[in-house]
């Protein structure tokens, strides 16, 4: 079994590396990290995830490493006793967005990918075919499907299969072993901020699923399953539910929306955090990037919520985030997936001249596919934007108007010292007879 290397979060000087080994022994006195041409020991910091069947065994810690310069790119290589056993490569934060006519600071965008239908390994061979890697990627949730595929949830599964069935699928989807350009491939160039959404526990979680009825049924089967998807999930991938980092003026603010939701639909996140978010609008000095696991201008999901996944718009909270985003002194991009297609929509907001709320959605990477009478559980068709925000001047329908397999990159440049140019581009994971190509602009204008 391997070793894996994963950036995560990243400054103008730092940056974090998740480091774990997987059913192998973590011989610390021996084990360094290599950044760029300096070798750095790695310390005796490990913690462990043992499945209860006791088949598999993680051992695992987050290593930073500082002294970096703005904006630079350095080779990851992991040894042990002098042997190379891991490879990856990060970027460090610029202290400014470029000019135009230097290379943008750029991020990935994507959501939903599940490695069963990933196996001809599109994701990872479309992102090593770009010229140019992105800066960073904003992964906005189901990087993983821990309740696929749905046939083994037909039964009622004790806590130890659903253990062992979950770390199998973390695995798998993080290593796809033997395979070249897998999505580990992708995941271990350049840092990653991940959220969280309903897969990464189990369709509508936290609600019941028909997909997994005999698990879901009671509270306590929800909350057994909830445990160990949550530790999974803060081992694998990480992160606190609300992240904030900055290159110049563009601000960004990473925010989970389903970790802490609860079943009378109050919440999709904690009241703190909301309200940090309001704060984080208004001390806005430019631009603002809003992430998130689903789209803001989306309409209620109404009784289908019970059977399929409810929407932010279906919890009390949705009223008070709207509230926040029309007091927006600055243009605010949102950046989203979850709903299996690909779109572009602009409206007005705020109180100054010239704001602007762009809603930008990637999804999927790699499309859950579940045929027979569960199918419409898995998404999917293009949906224009709801006139969510009042009587604004909402454009519908942009250039980008996709269900196919696929991510985002978003570039920025500072056109002017109060005004930023956006460009989309959309990047197809799958082979296809018709539709964009890859790098194609879907979408680009100036944020103010």
């Amino acid at each position: 079994m391997p070793y894996l290397i994963v950036p995560r979060q990243v400054g103008p000087d730092w940056a974090k590396v998740w480091i774990c080994a997987i059913n192998e022994e973590t011989p610390s006195e021996q084990m360094a990290l290599q950044v760029g041409d300096s070798l750095r020991p790695v310390p005796a910091n490990w913690r462990r995830f043992d499945s209860r069947n006791e088949r598999y065994r993680l051992t695992y810690q987050e290593f930073t490493a500082g002294g970096l310069t703005p904006r630079g790119r350095y080779g990851l290589r992991l040894l042990v006793a002098g042997a190379e056993v891991a490879t990856g490569a990060v970027s460090t934060l610029p202290d400014r967005l470029p000019l135009p006519g230097g290379i943008p600071f750029t991020v990935f965008v994507g959501s939903c990918f599940d490695w069963q239908n990933d196996r001809g390994r599109a994701v990872g061979l479309a992102y090593q075919n770009m010229r140019t890697k992105p800066d960073l990627k904003l992964l906005c949730g189901d990087q993983v499907y821990l309740d696929s595929p749905y046939q083994f949830f037909l039964q009622r599964r004790d806590i130890a299969q659903l253990d062992a069935k979950f770390f199998e699928t973390y695995v798998n989807t993080w290593y796809q072993p033997a395979m070249d350009y897998s999505f580990h491939s992708l995941l271990k160039d350049g840092a990653n901020y991940f959220s969280s959404e309903d897969h990464e526990y189990w369709n509508n979680a936290p609600f019941m699923t028909l997909t997994a009825a005999l698990n879901t049924a009671t509270a306590e089967g929800r909350r057994e399953w909830m445990d160990l998807a949550r530790r999974l999930y803060d081992v694998f991938q990480g992160g606190p539910p609300l992240e904030f980092f900055a290159v110049g003026a563009l601000s960004f603010c990473k925010a989970d929306t389903r970790m802490y939701r609860t079943e009378n639909r109050q919440r999709f996140m904690r009241d703190h955090d909301l309200a940090r978010i309001g704060q984080w609008i208004q001390e806005l000095k430019g631009p603002g990037v809003l992430v998130v696991g689903q789209p803001i201008l989306s309409a209620k999901t109404s009784v289908l919520g019970n059977v399929t996944d409810w929407g932010l718009a279906d919890f009390r909270q949705y009223d008070e985030l709207l509230l926040y985003l029309k007091q927006a002194r600055h243009s605010l991009l949102i950046l989203t997936g979850d709903v299996h297609f690909a779109r572009v929509a602009v409206c007005r907001i705020g109180i100054a001249p010239e704001p602007q709320l762009v809603e930008i959605i990637a999804s999927p990477m790699a499309r859950l596919k579940v045929e027979g009478p569960l199918a419409a559980f898995a998404g999917g068709g293009w949906k224009p934007a709801h006139k969510a925000l009042g009587d604004f001047d909402l454009q519908r329908e942009k250039e980008l108007r996709e269900n196919a397999n696929h991510f985002l990159t978003v570039e920025f440049s500072a056109k002017s010292p109060s005004r930023t140019h956006v460009a989309v581009r959309f990047w197809p994971t799958e082979a296809r007879p018709s539709g964009l190509p890859p790098g194609t602009i879907a979408w680009q204008g100036d944020l103010q």
